[in-house]
């Protein structure tokens, strides 16, 4: 319940300084690509979660990884916040709800088909042009 909260409270806040629709593509894309990055590579994952690392060189480390991987200033200042308040480990679940206030801004409904039998390559590819 108080990750729920605290996933919510943060996507919220980087959803506002990411206002426009085209700023909140970018933002989501950045924020896919730095989880992406740090789950293939388990030790800077922890690097970035445990509390003994010194907040300065996790700042450091963000740092350098936004310059590497060409991220917006505002993604390496909410990554500097989730440094300094130790909130790192619920990124998977910011970028979800995150996900959520992104696709109600732009109309996108996610939808799960169910079907009694499988479909073929042909009816999938007609479900996905009708979607």
């Amino acid at each position: 319940m108080l990750d729920s909260r605290i996933s919510k409270r943060y996507a919220a806040a980087l959803f506002g300084v990411a206002a426009e629709p085209g700023k909140v593509d970018e933002i989501y894309k950045e924020l896919g690509e730095f989880i992406s990055f740090c789950s293939g590579r388990s030790c800077l994952k922890e690097f970035f979660c445990h509390t003994y690392i010194d907040k300065k060189e996790g700042f450091e480390v963000a740092g350098l990884l936004a310059a590497e991987l060409s991220f917006s200033g505002e993604l390496l200042n909410f990554l500097r916040l989730l440094i300094d308040n130790e909130r790192v480990g619920y990124i998977d679940r910011i970028l979800n709800e995150f996900s959520v206030l992104r696709d109600n801004l732009l109309n996108i409904a996610r939808v799960k088909i169910v079907s009694a039998k499988e479909l073929g390559p042909g009816e999938e590819s007609r479900l996905k042009g009708i979607m």
